[in-house]
């Protein structure tokens, strides 16, 4: 399911729990509203949420999430890991240093993403226990077991694993650094940018959620890491309410800010969009009907992560849902005139040139006059047509023959570049952008092409069937020969 994935950095997101984190101690789409009206299944059904409720678990977050991507790639952590497009942080974390450890149920496994990423990469995780194969849980469990020889097997393991996580606790203590009893403690606004950061060439923004409501409150260092981010984020990052946090509150400003990120990675060319997708929008009404399938209702992008499709109704669910089909309009509208529509002109009439050359005439002379020296060279049998054609393609391409030299090599060491269409004269003052619009429309040209001769001569007793290897090195090679220019 497309979902706006929902990054949250809290240690203490009390605001966000039902019953005030006094029933459960885990924020849900369930709660954390303070319109009681509000529409509770737009946010459930558009958004994703997952939660590092720790400073360690932000570090484990970024460590697992690098880790990934040098196994797999960028893309594969779309699938594997967790890519958000919001990311709430509290500017204090310190809470988080002792609640952590007690927080290992299945039901925090789903929403902690660390969880699922240690077990693709095999790594063992801080929070979380493999309990068969813990190795002081088995040896506590045996001590336990001689010192308290009237208890339950139940009694003795929940025993076991208390003593294994105050343990593990004191060591990471132990482990880390000193100074994180600061009072003013930002360590969320540290967390909250470094990982806004790690994910700058995706839609992702960043939005403080913190109850402190201003400079006084926050360290000198903290507002020097404001102003740092500050172009980054399009002057949000930092700004403050002052409050609690509340689904119906943060989700609607964040949204706002996320559309504003797409549109300024499209004009840095940072994200491909879905041009089709764009236009349909703006010109009929079927495609983002209401009476649409939900899942249908999407906004399509690629970045160095991947395909994402964004839920429509997540997106927009700042605007009333009456007026919703026109914001969509509108923004799409906006979207297609960032696009510079002279490049997809340009590129498009020179890819025709370079294909136009490919069929010409001089293009197949000068195949023909490397089909006859390798003949040459392999000492095969020329007859009186092929070396009249010989001596007629070695005049045109102006090659001087020392009858006392071999024919092969002579025409290897002429310089017949200048004799035939060099593409890259067309493309020497092209933008990176233009260059690989030619390469896109030309490997269409190209696909279309097969296509059209395929379909010619499927019933002729001629009907070679290309390899897929040999289809891509000829697209692969014309592409070069744009890009290298």
């Amino acid at each position: 399911m497309n979902k706006i994935k929902i990054l949250l950095i809290d240690d203490n997101p009390l605001s966000l729990m039902e019953g005030g984190g006094n029933e459960r101690f885990i924020p849900t789409f369930y709660a954390g509203f303070s319109n009681p009206d509000y529409d509770i299944n737009a946010v459930k059904n558009n958004f994703e949420l997952g939660w590092l409720q720790s400073p360690r678990d932000v570090v484990e977050f970024r460590t697992l999430s690098e880790m990934l991507v040098q196994k797999n790639g960028s893309q594969e952590l779309i699938e594997k890991g967790f890519v958000p497009e919001i990311i709430l942080f509290d500017y204090r974390l310190s809470e988080g240093l002792n609640k952590y450890i007690d927080i290992d149920e299945d039901e925090y496994k789903q929403i902690i993403p660390t969880y699922r990423m240690s077990l693709e990469l095999g790594e063992k995780p801080h929070r979380f226990f493999d309990w068969d194969i813990e190795e002081e849980y088995t040896e506590n469990k045996k001590t336990l077991q001689t010192q308290y020889p009237n208890f339950t097997s139940e009694q003795i393991s929940s025993l076991a694993k208390v003593q294994v996580k105050k343990q593990i606790q004191d060591k990471n203590k132990t482990n880390e650094p000193s100074n994180f009893s600061n009072p003013k403690d930002d360590m969320g606004c540290y967390a909250g940018g470094i990982i806004a950061m790690q994910f700058k060439e995706h839609p992702c923004i960043g939005t403080p959620i913190t109850s402190k409501e201003g400079e006084t409150d926050i360290s000198n260092d903290a507002l020097y890491f404001e102003w740092l981010l500050e172009k980054d984020f399009d002057n949000q990052f930092g700004k403050k309410y002052g409050k609690k946090p509340f689904w119906d509150i943060v989700i609607p400003n964040a949204v706002l800010l996320l559309r504003n990120r797409i549109q300024s990675l499209v004009v840095k060319d940072k994200i491909t969009l879905n041009l089709t997708q764009l236009l349909s929008w703006t010109n009929a009404n079927p495609t983002i009907h209401e009476k649409q399938e939900r899942e249908k209702r999407i906004f399509t992008f690629q970045s160095v992560y991947g395909v994402r499709h964004l839920p429509l109704d997540g997106l927009f669910i700042d605007v009333p849902v009456n007026d919703r089909d026109e914001a969509i309009k509108s923004w799409a509208g906006e979207l297609i005139e960032i696009f510079e529509w002279e490049d997809y002109k340009i590129a498009s009439e020179k890819s025709k040139i370079l294909l136009d050359a490919y069929k010409g005439e001089l293009f197949e002379h000068r195949m023909k006059l490397s089909e006859l020296a390798v003949r040459l060279c392999n000492n095969e049998y020329l007859n009186e047509d092929d070396w009249a054609k010989l001596d007629n393609l070695l005049s045109e391409f102006g090659v001087v023959i020392n009858k006392n030299e071999p024919i092969p090599e002579q025409i290897a060491k002429a310089n017949l570049s200048k004799k035939v269409f060099d593409f890259r004269n067309e493309t020497e003052n092209f933008s990176p952008q233009q260059k690989r619009l030619v390469v896109l429309f030309t490997d269409l040209r190209l696909h279309l092409a097969w296509q059209k001769f395929k379909t010619i001569n499927q019933n002729s007793t001629y009907n070679p069937d290309i390899s897929k290897p040999a289809y891509f090195h000829n697209i692969i090679g014309t592409s070069c020969s744009i890009v290298s220019c």
